[in-house]
């Protein structure tokens, strides 16, 4: 584009100079004609002498031969080689020092030859302005290059930061913002989009995790109270077998239920940032052999069994609140997994503890979701359970400063914890 732009240019200056050198060399011509018209021969021969002698222009160039190509006149030596010795009305031929010998060749009586013309600097300038050209041409492209990857890099640099904030927020800080460069371009104009997007999605999950909390916490005192007042009729000598054995039922999915509304308002706890860990040296080892000796059982009874690799691995943290991790995840693996239960400790960088089922796994579009409270596959809607054990497994595991990822094996379902070791 800039070639194309300055080409008008460099045309022009080169009309423009080859127009000058013909008009001084016809201003040349239109005198002498006169003298060789008016005062013959020897009249031209001592007006060339002259002009030699104290020349207007330095660079006029006059040479007057014979029928043989002799000198008679002139600041040429020679005849130009390439020239031919006949009438030309214009000619063009390589000088000395770069210079273009331009003119005319008039044929006088007697084969006589005049040359007149001047010594043009049109292909020096035309080349220099070919090299000029070409180098502000060279230049711009790579100055249009360095700016272009300038400016590339810039927009990456701002896109790695807004890719950082945006893994945070998909992580469950819904604290973060994208940040602004301040400039007000679009892309300015798109962050505070997303930023407005974010500040309404933290508000609605803020008002849905305080409404599953408020209700936990209210209805927990009216169920417990249903639950004594169950329990106080099953003990009614009054009953048939039957009918107690409908109110221990309703008694143990009432169980089930305050247990998720304890559930809830611990992860409400955890999540609000009011339940600070215990800062104890915590045995991960130990904490999830004994919840595999509490599961085995279970495993057992369903025709399943628990295998476990455990190596010696410390974290810390709050052993309770680890416990409830272990709990869960080997509770979803017996009643919602199926064949051999998986546990696997390993203490390198991180303390990782995976679990792993053999069974059907979950659908790939449930991945992303099952860590969200109330979430439940739809194959597991028939169990019980309310959707909230891995949702207090990730917040226990966040409190600790660790990860938690769920996937897909062939064959079942994997859940990874991975948690920073003691110093």
């Amino acid at each position: 584009m800039l070639a194309l732009a300055l080409w008008p240019v460099y045309r022009e200056s080169v009309a423009d100079l080859e127009k000058q050198t013909r008009e001084a060399i016809a201003e040349e011509i239109q005198g002498l004609d006169t003298h060789y018209h008016e005062k013959g021969f020897e009249a031209l021969k001592e007006t060339i002498d002259l002009r030699v002698r104290a020349p207007a222009d330095p660079d006029a160039v006059y040479l007057l031969t014979d029928a043989h190509g002799q000198v008679l006149a002139g600041n040429l030596k020679a005849w130009p080689e390439g020239l031919p010795l006949h009438e030309r009305p214009w000619f063009s031929v390589p000088g000395s020092e770069g210079l273009e010998l331009e003119g005319r060749v008039f044929e006088l009586y007697d084969d006589r030859l005049l040359l007149v013309g001047r010594r043009s600097p049109l292909r020096r300038i035309d080349q220099h302005l070919r090299t000029q050209l070409w180098s502000a041409t060279i230049f711009g492209l790579i100055a249009c290059g360095a700016i272009a990857m300038l400016a590339m890099l810039l927009f990456r640099w701002r896109i790695s930061k807004l890719a950082m904030r945006v893994d945070a927020i998909e992580s469950g800080d819904l604290s973060q913002r994208l940040p602004l460069s301040g400039t007000g371009d679009e892309l300015d104009q798109l962050v505070r989009r997303f930023n407005s997007a974010f500040d309404r999605i933290a508000t609605l999950i803020d008002g849905t995790r305080h409404i599953s909390s408020a209700i936990a916490h209210d209805m927990r005192r009216p169920v417990a109270s249903l639950r004594n007042e169950l329990d106080e009729l099953s003990r009614d000598s009054r009953l048939d077998a039957a009918s107690r054995e409908r109110i221990n039922q309703a008694i143990e999915r009432i169980d089930e239920m305050l247990a998720t509304f304890s559930a809830l308002l611990r992860l409400a706890r955890i999540e609000a940032g009011s339940f600070g860990p215990a800062r104890d040296n915590v045995d991960l080892c130990a904490v999830w052999q004994d919840a595999i000796d509490l599961y085995e059982a279970v495993a057992v009874e369903s025709g399943r069994h628990i295998v476990a690799r455990l190596e010696p691995a410390s974290v810390t943290g709050d052993r309770d609140l680890l416990f409830q991790v272990a709990q869960n995840l080997l509770e979803n693996a017996v009643h919602h997994g199926g064949g051999q239960i998986d546990v696997e400790l390993e203490c390198n960088a991180h303390a990782c503890v995976t679990v792993r089922d053999h069974g059907a796994g979950v659908p790939p579009e449930a991945l992303p979701h099952l860590f969200e409270r109330f979430y439940r596959v739809d194959t597991a809607r028939t169990s019980s359970g309310f959707g909230i054990g891995l949702a207090l497994v990730k917040a226990i595991v966040e409190l600790h400063g660790g990860r938690v990822h769920a996937h897909n094996r062939e064959p079942g379902f994997e859940v990874e914890v991975e948690l920073p070791r003691s110093a």
